[in-house]
């Protein structure tokens, strides 16, 4: 089953979102589509107000939306329990996609630290695939998954992830990943597309970067932006700046250079934003080995 709704090539994030305003004004007034959610964000109660909102006071419809959400650690001994409770926060029928946010499960103790469980992939993309049959969910996916789970995965998948979001900036670009999934023809979900959020550090003061913005009238961060989308694969946006949101989905209006393109990955230094340690439980420091 394919999704109805084709995948909008800059979507909003909402990690650290803090009220329905930004996301209400985000489709309403900017034409946001792709929305990109997730259990570990604990903000699904307010996505959910903002998404009854928006169905109820515009012409914008459900299939006019693209919404994914991420099945985090503790609840992969109930895919469709989460899956079912995300939606009934969010007041819709079903999900365009369905991803695994990383690949380890655990729970907590009585003292809320992590431990991990052991339950294995397979399992769980069991009951992904499980989903998509009983309609509650258009496509599965997985999020910070690397080549060798993803290799394991195809060797019993029915349904092979048709999406991988990673971090990727001009900062990361991840080269070799993206042909890995062209060749398997699994879409890329470019997040943290503009690295470091610092205004005085990385993209947003990068030299390099400054002068081809100069040279088109568009700021850094619309320079990364686009950079992502003319590599093929959507970018997520993320900010509680109205104005910010605002420019980083006006991005249609020119295209980079192949030469400019070169040069902006040329800055890549494999440098990642998210690691284990900027997870409260600690368990993922592998998975970016």
């Amino acid at each position: 089953m394919e999704s109805t709704s084709p995948v909008p090539m800059v979507g909003f994030g909402t990690w650290k979102m803090e009220n329905t305003d930004n996301l209400y004004k985000a489709v309403v007034e900017l034409g946001y589509r792709h929305i990109l959610t997730g259990h570990y964000y604990e903000n699904e109660d307010m996505i959910g107000q903002a998404l009854t909102k928006i169905f109820e006071e515009t012409d914008i419809k459900r299939e006019d939306l693209f919404i994914s959400y991420k099945l985090w650690g503790t609840q992969m001994k109930d895919v469709e329990g989460a899956l079912t409770n995300c939606l009934e926060k969010f007041n819709i029928d079903y999900l365009d996609l369905y991803m695994v946010h990383f690949p380890v499960a655990y729970e907590l103790d009585e003292e809320s630290n992590p431990k991990q469980v052991k339950i294995p992939i397979h399992k769980v993309w069991e009951n992904m695939e499980l989903m998509v049959e009983k309609g509650l969910t258009k496509q599965i996916g997985v999020s910070n998954f690397n080549v060798q789970s993803l290799l394991d995965m195809m060797t019993y998948a029915k349904i092979i992830p048709q999406f991988n979001e990673i971090e990727l900036h001009p900062y990361l670009t991840q080269e070799a990943m993206l042909r890995f999934l062209k060749k398997y023809k699994i879409t890329p979900i470019g997040y943290c597309a503009l690295g470091r959020s610092d205004p005085e550090k990385g993209i947003n003061c990068e030299e390099t970067i400054t002068e081809i913005a100069t040279k088109y009238g568009k700021t850094n961060a619309q320079i990364a932006m686009r950079w992502g989308i003319q590599r093929g694969y959507p970018v997520i946006s993320k900010s509680s700046n109205f104005e910010r949101l605002k420019l980083n989905i006006d991005v249609f209006d020119f295209e980079l250079t192949d030469e400019e393109m070169k040069t902006i990955s040329s800055l890549n230094k494999n440098e990642r934003v998210v690691r284990g340690e900027n997870l409260e439980n600690c368990l993922y420091d592998e998975i970016f080995a």
